[in-house]
């Protein structure tokens, strides 16, 4: 409840009549995902449109039925609340199984059974740029455009894209 309070004072707070464009708002939507993460380290979310609607959305988080990262199911976070890794530094002897927001968002595509059929644009819109493995993904899945606010801390991802085509857009916020 705490969390629907702050957004419906946010709402509360922007002028009637104020509108942003759809890009903006879809990036938006990803955010108000991302609220739903039980990562103990960041919260990321994704949804993915087609025809300015959204058929699938994201967050990361551990698989149905696992114990969440934010209730001790995660070593790598564990690892980091103890001061044995880094913030931000990752080590195979601490994995973490959560599902990325982009994974999660085209496993539910998957799921719900939608299909991409000719003519049709999807664009999935991220809180963060995709990995890489999540680049191949979103390629594989026949997504064309990718929005994103925040970058990730190597190109290869960029590269990826820009190599087989797929537009990305960054919306950065002040």
């Amino acid at each position: 409840m705490q969390i629907l309070q702050k957004i419906i004072q946010l709402v509360d707070s922007i002028p009637l009549g104020s509108r942003d464009d759809w890009d903006s708002y879809f990036l938006g939507q990803a955010f108000i995902t991302s609220l739903r993460s039980t990562c103990g380290s960041r919260r990321v979310g994704a949804v993915i449109v087609s025809d300015n609607r959204i058929i699938a959305s994201g967050y990361n988080g551990y698989p149905k039925g696992a114990k969440h990262c934010i209730d001790g199911g995660c070593p790598r976070f564990a690892a980091r609340q103890e001061g044995i890794l880094d913030s931000g530094k990752y080590s195979d002897e601490y994995p973490c199984d959560a599902f990325h927001a982009e994974e999660n968002a085209i496993y539910q595509l998957v799921q719900s059974g939608i299909q991409k059929t000719k003519g049709d644009n999807w664009t999935i819109y991220c809180t963060t740029a995709p990995c890489r493995a999540c680049a191949k993904m979103i390629n594989g899945a026949g997504i064309t455009r990718v929005v994103y606010n925040v970058g990730y801390p190597d190109d290869y991802s960029i590269e990826y894209f820009k190599k087989y085509g797929v537009e990305l857009t960054r919306i950065p916020t002040e």
